[in-house]
């Protein structure tokens, strides 16, 4: 009795202590699946511009061309995020830096003809 028991304590504190041993030989790290993908893509300074400048609207008119540029009216020669206005066209915003680099914008569009049978189409640049 008293061997039966020693061998059944045996048994278990070979399998207590065995388990982390054996863990450790499989790769238990798994990706939290709710965790948002990180993919290391590199950007042009052209896509970066364009990840943090948002056109909302372009007014042209006869007191001038305006265009709204993350929230704020803007014309030509004011300055956004390191970028000078240069142009503001009926369907573009041309920008610049010092260093040449140029950056052009467009407004996403909405067009619908109601005469027509056919559904609103969406454009963007």
């Amino acid at each position: 009795m008293c061997k039966q028991a020693f061998s059944t304590y045996l048994f278990g504190l070979c399998v207590f202590l065995g388990t982390p041993l054996a863990a450790q030989d499989r790769d238990l790290n798994f990706a939290d699946p709710l965790r948002p993908f990180s993919h290391a893509q590199t950007l042009t300074p052209e896509q970066e511009a364009q990840a943090r400048l948002h056109l909302q609207a372009i007014l042209t008119g006869n007191r001038g061309a305006y265009a709204v540029i993350n929230n704020q009216p803007v014309s030509a020669g004011d300055e956004v995020d390191g970028y000078t206005i240069l142009q503001i066209s009926d369907g573009t915003v041309l920008l610049g830096k010092d260093n040449g680099q140029r950056l052009v914008m467009q407004p996403h569009t909405l067009t619908f003809n109601p005469a027509s049978d056919i559904e609103p189409s969406r454009s963007e640049p």
